[in-house]
């Protein structure tokens, strides 16, 4: 479970020997267990440290006055959340389990006894913390521009491309582990909206969710759909084309992308295979 965790802090920074052992070593002794939809903290609490996901999935939310729970980012095995116990606040959001979740949680002052003692491993902690503010920017974007089919497709790319970087998904398939309301709240959409795209990428013969498993008939189309330019998922370390699918590292894809990010309105040009894209 905590070879999601090395490869993925590996990812960022090539680990020494020692710093790879001392953090296996703290995740065993410090793992924690959670139920599906347990609230692990809440927004206000004081943060002492930072948990690193093993196993499971888990979300940032909101609480919003009007009942409505939006989920901000979802957290996957080898990410990192709570790191605002270095900036000596309390949390501004809520986080909580989506699955059985597993995760080590290592206090501050450990943490800041390993940035003094190992470079590389404080690297990598700020990088995955940059890597999260880029995952934020592309949640607004998504949620605040794009249409509901575009919404679903940038987020499958997306996941699959983060699943892949810690060896949990094959180049087109991944165990999803969401509910529709899930996907409703990472969105901004209805479950009954979300149903109805569900169902419409895959009559167009792009992609298939069902029973937790997201299966990609098309990746190149969807990649379109979604205006997927996977840049802001890219990290120092390994070739980040190897936790690539080889459509999406394809150079033409890399046109493609460019393209719709110089000129938004030509998505509606670029799909031949359908005709009424937008919902």
């Amino acid at each position: 479970m905590i070879d999601a965790l090395i490869q993925r802090m590996e990812n960022f920074s090539h680990l020494d020997p020692l710093s790879r052992n001392e953090l296996r070593a703290a995740c065993i002794a410090h793992a924690q267990y959670f139920s599906p939809r347990q609230v692990i903290f809440s927004a206000g609490e004081q943060a002492l440290g930072a948990y690193f996901v093993l196993s499971g999935f888990a979300c940032r939310n909101l609480h919003l006055p009007n009942g409505k729970r939006p989920i901000t980012e979802l957290l996957l095995p080898g990410d990192v959340f709570g790191a605002r116990a270095f900036l000596f606040k309390p949390n501004d959001h809520a986080v909580s389990s989506l699955t059985h979740l597993q995760a080590a949680f290592l206090s501050r002052t450990t943490l800041s006894r390993w940035s003094r003692r190992s470079p590389s491993l404080n690297e990598a902690l700020w990088r995955a913390r940059a890597l999260q503010s880029a995952i934020h920017g592309q949640w607004l974007i998504n949620v605040g521009s794009r249409t509901a089919i575009e919404r679903l497709a940038h987020l499958f790319c997306e996941l699959l491309v983060r699943l892949r970087a810690v060896s949990l998904a094959t180049q087109d398939a991944c165990t999803l582990p969401l509910t529709q309301t899930n996907l409703a709240d990472a969105t901004g959409l209805t479950p009954v909206h979300v149903n109805r795209t569900l169902a419409r990428l895959s009559r167009l013969g792009i992609s298939t969710f069902k029973d937790n498993r997201l299966i990609v008939h098309d990746p190149a189309r969807l990649q379109e759909i979604g205006g997927f330019d996977p840049e802001y998922l890219r990290t120092p370390g390994p070739d980040p084309q190897e936790c690539l699918p080889d459509s999406i590292a394809s150079p033409q894809f890399d046109d493609r992308a460019a393209a719709l990010m110089r000129h938004p309105g030509t998505l509606n040009e670029i799909p031949p295979a359908a005709t009424a894209r937008r919902t």
